[in-house]
């Protein structure tokens, strides 16, 4: 019990520097580039999935209530989630620091996808629409948020990995 309470308590931290993370953004049309997903990766290299997942969900639902934008930030934080969870099993096969760059490279799907369906589903535009909106998503704002976020949680993970934390 003392270890779940620990685990959970982890999982809260995570969630709230997920949250904090993404007021460090970029304002773009469509997508706000930030660092919210650092916390994610970094808590999948320390938390089981289902924990993760919850972090990606809770970190969607706060980026969600202080931008205004839950049409794309909920959905975010699901894919988000579901990018957490793939790198926790990533880890089985290689580095720390790898799998997350490869984790937040699998966001292209994890996250596009869905803000670009549910864009779609909203806007009535159907499977054109997704195109589109998948294709505005994606380049430049869920890029450059690849790439920030990936820079910055491998680096943690290679950090905790030397100091043999992991």
């Amino acid at each position: 019990m003392k270890n779940l309470t620990r685990m959970l308590s982890a999982a809260g931290l995570f969630s709230a520097l997920a949250i904090t993370l993404t007021f460090i953004r970029v304002p773009m049309v469509l997508g706000n580039p930030n660092l919210g997903s650092t916390a994610i990766s970094v808590s999948s290299i320390l938390l089981p999935p289902p924990l993760v997942f919850l972090v990606g969900v809770i970190k969607g639902v706060g980026a969600s209530i202080w931008t205004g934008q839950a049409i794309i930030e909920m959905p975010a934080g699901l894919g988000d989630g579901i990018m957490g969870v793939i790198t926790c099993l990533l880890l089985k096969k290689m580095r720390p620091g790898i799998a997350i760059i490869v984790g937040q490279c699998l966001r292209y799907f994890t996250t596009s996808t869905p803000i670009a369906l549910v864009l779609a589903v909203y806007t009535g535009k159907g499977l054109t629409g997704f195109v589109e909106f998948w294709i505005a998503i994606s380049f430049p704002a869920v890029t450059l948020s690849i790439v920030s976020n990936a820079i910055l949680a491998s680096i943690i993970a290679e950090a905790l990995r030397k100091a043999k934390v992991l």
